[in-house]
């Protein structure tokens, strides 16, 4: 509904009915992306404009990799390594989309080998023409930039951080710019005033990997 022009008018629908609802009728909007979400209450032209707030939901703990632990039990009627999938998911952010399609090939493929799948899936999101690589690629030079500043842990508009953008060749403006940009992509989302998080540890362990910080 955020993100697509053809669910203006189910939207349109949706808030007019939830208008109208009983009292005792609540919503809950859940999303993969905070970003997302934010454009559905905070857009001024969009439906749900201040029809709610969003609210960050604390991770997913160990009670989930023990139910796809016992989903993958219930399915296979093997056993896993819960204490290795929970690592896995400590490293990817607790990504559930991850660790979800983990455990889907594994229940595909019939085996409780959790490392011969998770070497197949860490290749496809950190090998040389994997996901990080192909998601820094399509970043502009200062679109990396502001990432890496961000990731130095450094004041992103600091006199030295324009300092480093001036001597890119791009301003304060392009890297404000830069910011929503990545955010857009879900890369990073805004926590505070002038704060901001990244949201994928596997890219940040990639450019360590590749050397790519100064």
């Amino acid at each position: 509904m955020a993100t697509s022009a053809n669910f203006a008018s189910f939207a349109a629908t949706l808030r007019t009915l939830l208008d109208t609802a009983p009292p005792n009728i609540h919503v809950v909007f859940m999303g993969s992306s905070i970003t997302d979400l934010r454009k559905l209450f905070q857009d001024p032209s969009a439906p749900f404009f201040n029809f709610a707030s969003v609210l960050d939901f604390p991770p997913l703990d160990r009670h989930f990799i023990d139910f796809l632990g016992a989903t993958f039990k219930q399915i296979t009627d093997l056993d896993t390594d819960a204490d290795a999938l929970w690592k896995i998911f400590e490293r990817v952010g607790r990504n559930a989309q991850i660790l979800s399609g983990l455990v889907q090939r594994m229940v595909l493929l019939k085996t409780p080998d959790w490392q011969r799948v998770w070497s197949e899936l860490e290749e496809e999101l950190l090998g040389d023409e994997g996901w990080c690589a192909q998601t820094w690629q399509r970043l502009s030079p200062s679109d990396q930039a502001v990432y890496i500043r961000l990731l130095e842990g450094h004041d992103l508009f600091s006199e030295e951080s324009l300092k480093r953008y001036e001597m890119s060749g791009f301003s304060r403006g392009t890297a404000q710019q830069a910011l929503r940009r990545l955010s857009n992509q879900n890369l990073i989302h805004r926590t505070g005033h002038g704060e901001y998080e990244r949201t994928v540890p596997l890219l940040d362990e990639w450019i360590r990997s590749r050397h790519l910080l100064p």
